[in-house]
């Protein structure tokens, strides 16, 4: 599962993955904040959290 990190200054998307992360947490989590963050700021500040190991994504993530 893919989840939006708060409170991070507004030029920073940060992420927290946990559990199972699918195509689907990509194509809903990831990719619109990404971006909606490369339109607005011109550029891609990402945090990455992960709370699960790499063996956690599946093969379409």
């Amino acid at each position: 599962m893919l989840k939006l990190i708060d409170n991070l200054p507004n030029h920073v998307v940060g992420i927290r993955a946990t559990g199972e992360i699918t195509r689907g947490d990509m194509e809903t989590v990831l990719l619109p904040a990404i971006n909606e963050l490369a339109a607005r700021e011109g550029a891609i500040n990402y945090l990455l959290v992960l709370d699960t190991g790499v063996q956690n994504f599946t093969l379409a993530a």
